[in-house]
């Protein structure tokens, strides 16, 4: 992904992070949500993407993109 947003730098990284429902309580799943934000932002900044052009939005256990709980514990990456 890294190489081919350095070919397409003028597109931005949008970054959702997600906690599953079923563990802990809900502030706690939303700090697990920004931490999970937090690594990836790290990451591919490190991987020279800049920060200027990734967007975050942490949902915590507020929302639910997949079925099975546990894949819930995840940072959905797109590019537009």
């Amino acid at each position: 992904m890294v190489i081919w947003y350095k070919s397409n730098s003028n597109k931005t990284v949008y970054l959702r992070g997600y906690a599953d429902n079923e563990t802990n309580n809900s502030k706690f799943n939303k700090q697990l949500s920004d931490q999970r934000l937090k690594a990836v932002t790290s990451l591919l900044t490190r991987k020279g993407i800049p920060s200027d052009r990734i967007k975050v939005k942490s949902y915590g256990d507020s929302a639910q993109p997949f079925t099975e709980k546990s894949r819930n514990r995840c940072v959905i990456v797109e590019i537009k």
